[in-house]
């Protein structure tokens, strides 16, 4: 108990050194706010055997938040609409000194915002040298269903997504353009016709260079998936190639469910063989890596968020866990995280502001199992 208020008296100390206030959205957004969001995050390091605050993390945690724990750990503001869209966004670098720079904003529009289907994204980078403006513009039929999305870079238009659906409405193909030509195309099949009722049992991804002359197929994934009767997804069977070359031949296994959440997961086969290109473009073997076993474990609390994930491999990657502490405030909204990771351990903070509510964000409770 003593060791958390040593650290939380140093948190709130560096929290009100590194702070800045809210900027306000553009207007055409300010009636539509419900919540504001400021998230920051902090390496900690140990002192006389306690864990304090060591550095703020700007960059480092973002992907791993986004893709492991489904949780945003980027230092940023956001702000939130009735519908749970973010409809503004603001993030945030830090200097030497311990001051935030705003690095983007980033505007959210919706056609529907109900059904969370966006209409535009402008991006606005202001932290030099970068000065750019991207706009991402999402194109719907009169449905509402997702046509194509057009990526601009001021007002030039670098690339391009295509989409297209088969007569029940699923998901068929994906065309990913560039200037040239083709980059990238991902193909579906499902096990039914059906919008509601049918699975995704097979993904191709191929990939395409373009020269000077032509254009040629260079590397290809497959990927197999196999549903119970209770329409969880049990098995994957992944498979890459570079050119003739198999870097990969995967087969991952779901288990011990919650729900549709696997809490096991067991992974076998050839991943990651290296590869070298010659001075013709040609690709060869370079390295056959022995087969993998990794299995994977996942625990959740009550409230169903990741609270550990284990992973116990017999080739590269070894063993480690993360465990996660999480603080909520009586709204059930995460405020604070210990994140830990070995030898590492992170705080991440949500500093949330409710429009027109008397709760707030030290109105907490802790929960970690």
């Amino acid at each position: 108990m003593i060791r958390t208020m040593r650290l939380l008296a140093i948190f709130f100390v560096i929290i009100s050194a590194i702070s800045c206030k809210n900027t306000p959205p553009p207007v055409q957004y300010n009636s539509n706010v419900v919540k504001i969001i400021k998230t920051k995050a902090f390496s900690l390091k140990k002192e006389f055997n306690e864990w304090v605050i060591n550095k703020p993390e700007f960059y480092s945690l973002e992907g791993l938040g986004d893709n492991r724990f489904h949780k945003d750990f980027t230092w940023s503001t956001k702000y939130i609409d009735l519908f749970n869209n973010v409809i503004y966004r603001e993030k945030f670098v830090i200097d030497e000194k311990g001051n935030e720079k705003i690095f983007s904003k980033i505007s959210y529009d919706y056609s529907n915002p109900k059904e969370h289907k966006i209409s535009k994204i402008t991006t606005i980078k202001s932290h030099e040298p970068m000065n750019d403006t991207l706009i991402e513009i999402y194109k719907r039929d009169v449905k509402g269903v997702l046509q194509e999305v057009q990526n601009f870079n001021g007002i030039y238009l670098e690339n391009k997504t295509v989409f297209s659906y088969n007569d029940c409405g699923q998901n068929t193909k994906i065309e990913e353009f560039e200037k040239k030509g083709l980059k990238k195309e991902y193909i579906y099949k499902y096990d039914k016709p059906s919008l509601n009722e049918g699975k995704k049992i097979s993904t191709i991804i191929n990939w395409y260079k373009i020269d000077s002359i032509n254009q040629y197929l260079s590397s290809k994934s497959t990927y197999e998936y196999y549903w119970n009767k209770k329409k969880q997804l049990i098995k994957e069977h992944s498979r890459c190639w570079v050119q003739d070359v198999e870097t990969e031949n995967l087969e991952i296994k779901y288990s011990d469910f919650i729900e549709k959440k696997p809490t096991t997961i067991t992974s076998d086969g050839i991943q990651g063989i290296t590869y070298q290109i010659d001075t013709h473009g040609q690709v060869s073997k370079d390295q056959h890596l022995p087969s993998m076993h990794r299995i994977e474990k996942i625990t959740y609390n009550v409230k169903g968020d990741v609270i550990s994930f284990r992973s116990n491999t017999n080739s590269f990657g070894g063993n480690w866990e993360n465990k996660l502490e999480y603080t909520y405030n009586k709204k059930n909204d995460w405020v604070k995280i210990i994140l830990s990771m070995g030898d590492d351990r992170y705080l991440i903070t949500q500093d949330i502001k409710y429009i027109d509510s008397q709760i707030i964000a030290n109105d907490t409770t802790k929960i970690d199992k």
